[in-house]
């Protein structure tokens, strides 16, 4: 028998859920309802020197990217979301949680 450590990162979850968008939807998320961002309107926004408070590259990145104001849209097609494509979904895959392309 295999053993397996339990899945605890909520990002990980989040992307086995709905891929790249729910990871950083958990993180904008997470990051508001710990102070460390502000949502005004369709805004979500960040200061300087937050991103030192961060749990994860993933919510670094969201973080930096918010520095100037960005829409959740913007963060789901830049640069969040590449970030979370390379780490969850190889992580995933080296877990075999999810399949690789070859086994499709």
């Amino acid at each position: 028998s295999h053993f397996r450590s339990p899945m605890t990162d909520p990002y990980e979850i989040a992307y086995l859920r709905g891929g790249a968008k729910e990871a950083i939807k958990v993180a904008t998320a997470s990051l508001v309802h710990r102070g460390y961002a502000t949502v005004v309107g369709d805004t979500i926004a960040s200061e300087s020197g937050q991103s030192a408070l961060a749990i994860s590259q993933l919510e670094k990145i969201v973080l930096e990217e918010c520095l100037t104001g960005a829409t959740f849209r913007q963060l789901a097609e830049g640069r969040a979301s590449r970030i979370a494509e390379t780490i969850y979904h190889q992580r995933l895959q080296k877990n075999q949680m999810i399949l690789s392309a070859r086994e499709k």
